[in-house]
């Protein structure tokens, strides 16, 4: 760990070439959000859900993150032929794993829905609150508190946890922003 603080040195939002902030959670506990119910295990690598690069990393983005079943997204893999598709998959597979109570995929899935969804449809809102809701659901536990985070001149909405023993065991932002 770097000094003056919990997370490494390395652990700071990625930026893309075009300098938006790109969607990330950093997990360093042995639980999440205070939940006793073990370990977040992390996959480690790279997956071949998709041969389209782009839909490929998207559905890797969410896998990394723990947030998706890596056997879900091979099958999402080979029903996705446009973004379109990608909306209606990941709304279903949202739904279904909502009712079999896995919070934390549920949230993934709608998030890969209001990812895909055009930016000018009046669904992309609807989803991106669907998906907070799944997420608050998902995650929220004893000690995680939401707050904005001021950013080119708008907030970026943040979470963040503290265990009993008030060390930090996550930070979440699940917003992109462009500076351009």
């Amino acid at each position: 760990m770097a000094r003056g603080g919990p997370f490494p040195s390395s652990a700071h939002p990625p930026m893309s070439s075009t300098g938006s902030l790109i969607s990330f959670a950093y997990i360093y506990s042995d639980n999440v959000a205070g939940r006793t119910d073990g370990p977040m295990q992390l996959p480690v690598g790279f997956e071949q859900f998709h041969r389209q690069t782009f839909f490929n990393y998207q559905f890797n983005r969410a896998y990394g993150l723990g947030l998706a079943d890596r056997n879900d997204l091979y099958n999402a893999g080979s029903r996705v032929r446009s973004a379109a598709d990608c909306v209606n998959v990941f709304e279903t597979l949202s739904r279904r794993a909502a009712t079999d109570g896995q919070d934390r995929h549920a949230a993934g899935y709608m998030r890969l829905a209001e990812f895909f969804t055009p930016p000018q449809s009046p669904a992309k809102i609807e989803r991106y609150r669907h998906f907070r809701a799944l997420f608050d659901h998902a995650f929220v536990g004893d000690g995680m508190t939401r707050h904005p985070v001021p950013y080119a001149g708008a907030a970026l909405p943040a979470s963040h946890c503290v265990r009993p023993n008030r060390r930090v065991v996550a930070r979440y932002s699940c917003t992109v922003a462009s500076t351009r």
